[in-house]
């Protein structure tokens, strides 16, 4: 069931971009308690509930003028997986990625382990992995994930073809497979230092297919220290 506000404002003053932080928006900051016990929290990221401000400020405004009373059911540009107060999670499902213990966990709906697997991210600065609640754009399987162009050749600085492209950051930051990584530094929690991603999740190529295998579009991806 949609959210209704009651058609009471002026027109005039309803602003025409909005992003709900009514109980199940977009809170600053959000905190949880994960399944082994750990407390955790996390900023950013654009996961969660956002009103379609264009669409109900139209409907606010002809309520307005045609005099109407009573509510009004508010329309979502995007919306979470549940409703909660503000600070808590409005996931249930995700793929929690911790970056202190370089190990990702995929928890179902009941707190239960999916799948999980230890990774490398981004190396430190500004290639780090971006913090935040986020969510799989696609699924597709292969791709060539290519890089910047290099200032002073004008060719791309990578171009690296993988087999399980999962991007939860745009197209620009995901999951993927790195068979150019040595296996051992997925056992090392401290290699993401000297041979960190551009900003990824690298994956060895079995766990990047275990993963390709079990989620879907839309599941939340929380990223957090």
């Amino acid at each position: 069931m949609g959210r209704t506000a009651t058609a009471t404002r002026s027109a005039a003053c309803w602003p025409n971009t909005a992003t709900c932080r009514c109980p199940g928006g977009r809170p600053s900051t959000r905190w949880w308690t994960r399944a082994d016990g750990k407390q955790c929290a996390v900023e950013g990221g654009d996961f969660g509930w956002s009103i379609d401000s264009s669409s109900l400020a139209k409907q606010v405004e002809d309520a307005i003028n045609n005099k109407q009373t009573g509510e009004i059911e508010i329309k979502y540009s995007q919306k979470a997986d549940t409703f909660t107060a503000k600070g808590e999670p409005d996931w249930k499902a995700y793929i929690d990625v911790d970056l202190s213990e370089q190990h990702a966990r995929y928890y179902d709906e009941s707190g239960n382990i999916v799948w999980e697997a230890n990774f490398i991210s981004g190396k430190p600065g500004e290639d780090a992995t971006p913090e935040g609640a986020w969510q799989i754009n696609s699924n597709d399987g292969a791709s060539t994930l290519i890089g910047a162009k290099d200032p002073e050749t004008g060719k791309p600085k990578y171009e690296s073809p993988v087999s399980y492209w999962m991007p939860f950051e745009g197209n620009m930051i995901g999951f993927h497979d790195a068979t150019w990584q040595n296996d051992k530094s997925f056992d090392n929690a401290e290699s993401y230092k000297w041979c960190g991603s551009h900003g990824c999740i690298n994956l060895r190529l079995a766990d990047a297919k275990a993963l390709h295998d079990c989620i879907k579009v839309g599941l939340c991806v929380v990223v957090h220290s």
